[in-house]
């Protein structure tokens, strides 16, 4: 009987997130110097699971006890295809226990990211409570459970306005059973708190409910950024709308982006559009963005750099940055990098009053 004690601590400061009981059940089975991992996971909120996972194992393992900590690579696919992944680090002697033997010791589960509704979920169980028994000296059969927070990390909409023909709306929806609420911040281009008429500084979504949230078209233009870390099962999207007089409506679907990355990149086409960039600083302390271009054969075009102050935000034409003026009539991809803290990218493609955005991956 392997019992141990109950808690967790979330990984980065700042998540927000929401209590979750966790349990992992299944067997592992030992062929040295590797060992695979198969069961079920739930979590309550978020559902069932199918459990898998595997790494290597020292090869004592065999005949007795484990002698050094295993790490076990794991993913937890839900019904929908949702993925929670990461690892499960046991010590000596408790995942592959001697046959007949008893197990004592800590387990730590480190959740590192999701796909899906789970996208850029965090959270690292310390110790687990379970059972651990061994049928053979190659297979061990175990249930794991624990209790805590389970959070995201931050994200962030690069580019926010509102006013002087611009609408911007977002959209959450909470795919969990489980009502939830979480605080978000418009900063405008400055890296000072942007007031927005009308727009709240909390979210609240009921189980299974979405909502949207409106920064209309009212007086001079107000730009920056909106700072959400939405707890995990809550996605997001944005929506902007230019209105200009005699023209339709033109409106753009616009992704999140995920902060923390010091690289981030972009595929753009300006053979015939014209391509920009919000780039927002996230961290406290002003930060040095430098922009390399390359073509579609991988060959330069050029890079220069943008600085940026503590938690400011600029938008630029890529063309008009000194040291990429190549980049003008030219398709390939763009790389954001900054040697400290974190840069979030979002990219906007225009032609002539139609535009659309082009979203940045880490």
């Amino acid at each position: 009987m392997l019992r141990l004690p109950v808690y967790l601590a979330i990984c980065a400061a700042g998540l927000l997130g929401q209590t979750v009981n966790i349990s992992l059940s299944g067997t592992a089975t030992l062929s040295v110097p590797n060992f695979s991992i198969i069961g079920t996971g739930t979590i309550s909120g978020l559902g069932n699971a199918t459990l898998s996972g595997g790494g290597r194992v020292d090869s004592s393992g065999i005949s007795g006890a484990s002698t050094g900590p295993i790490i076990s690579n794991i993913a937890l696919v839900f019904p929908d295809g949702a993925i929670l992944y990461g690892t499960l680090e046991v010590p000596s002697g408790v995942l592959i226990p001697q046959v007949g033997g008893t197990t004592t010791g800590l387990g730590r589960l480190n959740i590192l990211g999701g796909i899906g509704r789970l996208e850029g979920a965090r959270g690292t169980f310390t110790s687990l409570d379970g059972t651990v028994n061994a049928s053979s000296t190659t297979s061990t059969t175990f249930t794991l459970t624990g209790t805590g927070t389970l959070g995201t990390g931050q994200k962030v909409l690069p580019q926010f306005v509102s006013g002087g023909g611009w609408y911007t709306a977002l959209y959450f929806a909470n795919s969990t059973a489980t009502a939830v609420s979480f605080p978000i911040a418009v900063t405008g281009d400055n890296g000072t708190p942007l007031a927005v008429a009308g727009f709240p500084n909390n979210v609240s979504i009921p189980a299974g409910g979405s909502v949207r949230l409106e920064a209309r078209n009212v007086g001079e233009l107000s730009q920056g950024y909106v700072a959400v870390t939405p707890p995990v099962g809550v996605t997001g999207y944005a929506v902007f709308r230019q209105s200009v007089a005699g023209l339709p409506d033109q409106e753009a679907v616009v992704p999140l982006s995920p902060v923390g990355a010091r690289s981030t990149s972009l595929t753009f086409d300006d053979t015939n559009f014209v391509t920009a960039a919000a780039i927002v600083n996230p961290s406290t302390t002003s930060t040095t963005v430098t922009v390399t271009a390359k073509n579609a054969a991988g060959a330069s075009l050029g890079s220069g750099t943008i600085t940026l102050s503590a938690n400011a935000k600029t938008a630029v034409v890529l063309r008009n940055v000194p040291g990429l003026s190549a980049v003008a009539g030219s398709a390939g991809t763009a790389t954001f990098t900054v040697t400290s803290g974190s840069v979030a990218v979002l990219g906007l493609r225009f032609n002539g009053p139609a535009f659309t955005s082009i979203p940045a991956s880490n």
